[in-house]
């Protein structure tokens, strides 16, 4: 086995992205500010891709896309308590899809997840996303697509 990073909450991750040439991963730190990291394979070069709202506890792909979980966990760390989904572009550009907060049950009864239910890329250029403990969402399902008409663009609907 190989050590390809330790020594503080950075290295924290609870799910991993695996491409060609990286590993995409989220932080899932309770005391600092999470962010998005890409991690060479050939180089163990690591990059800062973006900041993300909270702790990182799911992720998946999406064609050339990955997708990443925010938890609405209430740890010191996050301003907010809500959950949010996450895309990194193939260049590796971050862009929110959407946020909704966490219910008015304690963290005791569940934090507020969204968890991809196919897992990794089975369907292609579509996916769903299961919302649990999120205010006026629990139990819903977002699919999330590839729109057609502008391939780099993803939809979301209800």
């Amino acid at each position: 086995m190989e050590v390809v990073g330790r020594g503080d909450e950075t290295w924290r991750a609870v799910s991993l992205v695996f491409t060609e040439t990286a590993v995409l991963y989220g932080m899932d730190a309770e005391y600092c500010q999470n962010h998005l990291f890409r991690l060479d394979k050939r180089s163990g070069v690591r990059e800062r891709l973006g900041a993300v709202d909270g702790p990182v506890y799911y992720s998946t792909t999406l064609g050339g896309d990955a997708l990443f979980g925010v938890t609405a966990e209430g740890c010191p760390s996050q301003a907010i308590n809500a959950a949010s989904l996450w895309r990194v572009g193939g260049s590796g550009e971050c862009m929110k899809l959407v946020s909704i907060r966490k219910d008015w049950l304690p963290k005791q009864f569940m934090p507020g997840t969204l968890h991809f239910v196919l897992g990794p890329g089975f369907l292609g250029d579509e996916t769903y996303v299961y919302w649990h403990g999120l205010s006026g969402r629990d139990g819903h399902v977002l699919k999330v697509f590839r729109d057609s008409s502008t391939p780099s663009t993803l939809g979301a609907r209800r």
